[in-house]
């Protein structure tokens, strides 16, 4: 899988009226960039929809609510040229047959960061390798995942798992 994905909030990555062209909102950053001992989660992806779908599989089974969820990809070699380095790690989702799948991008500096951000606004403005999934499609990919015994509805958070219970 060349490539590794990230779950972000679209619209803080877009260009507000007050900013120049290159500019990239400090909201961004500190929230979809938000690090934890220098590093950062990401998935391994192809670029094909089904594929992303199984991230979005992975990031949405731990989740405390069903919501949208907004995806962008990057290519692992743009992360090599700029620096950054991949650790493999196991990921936080009930869905085993995806965790091995989770990686992070260890030893993260604001040089590193800041080439990332750069990366992930320029994806998002010219729409490329950015997916989003809707309410409704986040739903029926664990509904799918629950009826193909992929992993057990009752490791759900208790919310998600009603919800999901009634689409069954």
């Amino acid at each position: 899988m060349e490539y590794v994905a990230r779950k972000i909030s679209r619209a803080k990555w877009e260009l507000k009226s007050y900013m120049e062209s290159d500019d990239i909102g400090a909201d961004a950053v500190t929230g979809c960039l938000r690090t934890s001992n220098n590093t950062l989660s990401v998935w391994q992806c192809s670029l094909e929809e089904t594929d992303v779908a199984e991230v979005v599989l992975a990031l949405a089974t731990p989740m405390e609510r069903i919501d949208k969820i907004d995806v962008v990809l990057i290519h692992k070699n743009d992360l090599d040229e700029d620096g950054c380095i991949l650790e493999a790690t196991l990921g936080n989702t009930p869905v085993d047959d995806l965790r091995a799948r989770h990686m992070d991008i260890i030893n993260i500096n604001l040089t590193k960061l800041c080439s990332l951000a750069r990366r992930i606004a320029t994806k998002v403005r010219q729409n490329s390798n950015c997916y989003l999934f809707t309410k409704s499609k986040v739903q029926d990919i664990i509904v799918n995942a629950v009826k193909n015994n992929r992993f057990d509805v009752d490791s759900l958070n208790e919310k998600v798992r009603i919800e999901i219970q009634k689409k069954l």
